[in-house]
Parts: structure tokens; C-alpha cells; sequence
């Protein structure tokens, strides 16, 4: 029977006559230039660097805040913006040795 010639990929990823949405991607992907397959590249790991910025800046402020804001009401006092300035100093320092040690590290690797 027909069932029996089924492999147990074609039973799990059968085919469809239909092309999908990957499938569109992956065409017009194989159609660019290998310039414009690194552009296209790029592009997207400075989007995605750019995400991871906005994600540790909003970590940030939400970590400082809540470590120094106080009581005062609705504005800092100068101790509380002392207190978001040192710690916002002391996150960019740490992140820019991380930096630093992923780089050294990717560059050893080559």
C-alpha cells in the first residue's frame, strides 16, 4: 500500500504543493547578490544589537530606579540622583568589560 513506501520524514514534513512562507524567504534569499546577502546581514545584527541596547537600558532604569528612588515624592532629590548617576555608571563600566571579554574571546577564536 501507499502508506507503507511513507518514510517516517515524509509522514512528519509531508510535502505540500503549496510553497510557504519560509520558502518565498529562502528563494529570495538565494536571488541576492553575496554583497546583498551581507547587507541583508548586517542589517539585521544591528537591529538586533540595537534591541539588545534598548533592553539593557530599560533594565537599567528600572534597576537603578528601584535601587535609589526613594520617598520624595515626584522628582529625584539630589541624593537619589547622586545614588541613578553612580548606578547607571557603574552598569555602562560593567557592560563595557563584558564587551571587552566577548571580543577578546571572538577574536581568539579566529
Amino acid at each position: 500500500s501507499e502508506s507503507s513506501t511513507t518514510s517516517a520524514v515524509d509522514y512528519l514534513h509531508p510535502k505540500t504543493s503549496k510553497p510557504t512562507h519560509q520558502d518565498d524567504m529562502d528563494q529570495q534569499i538565494n536571488q541576492l547578490t553575496p554583497q546583498q546577502r551581507q547587507a541583508v546581514l548586517m542589517r539585521a545584527q544591528q537591529e538586533a544589537n540595537q534591541q539588545i541596547m534598548q533592553d539593557m537600558i530599560q533594565r537599567m532604569v528600572k534597576t537603578c530606579f528601584n535601587k535609589c528612588a526613594g520617598t520624595s515624592g515626584d522628582r529625584l532629590d539630589s541624593r537619589e540622583q547622586s545614588c541613578m548617576a553612580s548606578c547607571q555608571d557603574q552598569y555602562f563600566e560593567t557592560r563595557n568589560q563584558v564587551q571587552q571579554a566577548l571580543e577578546a574571546r571572538q577574536s581568539g577564536m579566529r
